[in-house]
């Protein structure tokens, strides 16, 4: 399985794999090298692989099997699974059709979650028909986590003498929505605020985050150099996450965690985290207090 090259995009796909382990399928789930330690936690074998077509077909042409599913919408890892010699299930577009075993129409209107399990569907329809596949949708997404991801989570806290209860704060989003910035522009005062009502605040930046989490969250702890599935971890240990419309705000939900997304532009419910809880409307960003106010007391 080609997993997506965000964060966001792979817990969307978790309960893809979820349903296609069930199903009875083994995999190898081929990624790129910075998301390898997410999926540790289904225990199947990794593979990871950077840019390009030539470095990821000869990768893929490695692993024992001949059967893929591409949940993702590039040209370049269609042509990869095609030059690696295998017969990829995928979605249509961006010209890639004709490289694949079997092109799906993405569907329109549907979450991005329901989307990925229908192409799953489609796979197990194909390459194992006679096998059993979930009913329904699930309504969360599922991260499985390691004792070791559990482990570096406390060894993380611990270094900086953080206790329970801490509140999770994730300022960072990269990218833009519907050409809007993702970024809440109240962050210091908010965590001020929090501080001010004894909250321990903690946040884990990614490589070169540290300044601008500072910046940002000036009253939070930084536990630097976490990796994902540690970080994860942390915020499932966590009272509470708040998290801009980005990686993080999928990862605490689907650990679940409990976590408010903060949005400044309409809220696309195509796109947005199962699990999670919101606060945001096409009216704008809301403010510090709206924000608190959604916190238990």
């Amino acid at each position: 399985m080609r997993l997506p090259n965000w964060v966001g995009d792979v817990c969307k796909s978790l309960p893809t794999l979820h349903a296609l382990r069930e199903a009875g399928f083994r995999a190898h789930l081929v990624l790129r090298h910075s998301l390898a330690d997410l999926v540790a936690g289904f225990g199947w074998p990794v593979v990871t692989v950077g840019g390009g077509i030539r470095g990821p077909a000869r990768a893929v042409r490695k692993i024992d099997c001949d059967r893929a599913l591409l949940l993702t919408t590039s040209f370049g890892t269609a042509a990869a699974a095609r030059l690696g010699g295998i017969r990829a299930v995928g979605f249509r577009g961006d010209y890639r059709s004709w490289l694949l075993h079997r092109a799906v129409e993405y569907p329109t209107g549907e979450h991005e979650v329901a989307s990925l399990w229908l192409l799953g569907r489609t796979a197990q329809q194909t390459f194992a028909p006679d096998s059993v596949w979930p009913e329904s949708v699930p309504e969360r997404m599922e991260l499985p986590l390691t004792g070791e991801h559990h482990a570096m989570a406390k060894e993380a806290l611990a270094a900086r003498d953080v206790d329970e209860p801490f509140t999770v704060l994730c300022p960072m989003a990269v990218g833009r929505r519907d050409g809007h910035s993702k970024v809440w522009p109240h962050w210091s005062a908010a965590s001020h605020r929090l501080a001010d009502l004894g909250r321990r605040l903690v946040v884990c930046p990614g490589p070169g985050e540290e300044d601008a989490c500072a910046a940002a969250v000036p009253e939070a702890t930084l536990l630097p150099g976490v990796g994902l599935g540690a970080y994860a971890a942390i915020c499932a240990r966590a009272e509470q996450v708040l998290a801009n419309d980005s990686g993080p705000l999928f990862l605490a939900a689907a650990v679940g965690a409990p976590v408010i997304g903060i949005y400044g532009a309409a809220v696309r419910s195509e796109v947005r985290p199962l699990g999670a809880d919101f606060i945001g409307s096409d009216e704008g960003w809301p403010a510090v207090d709206d924000v608190l106010s959604r916190l238990p007391t």
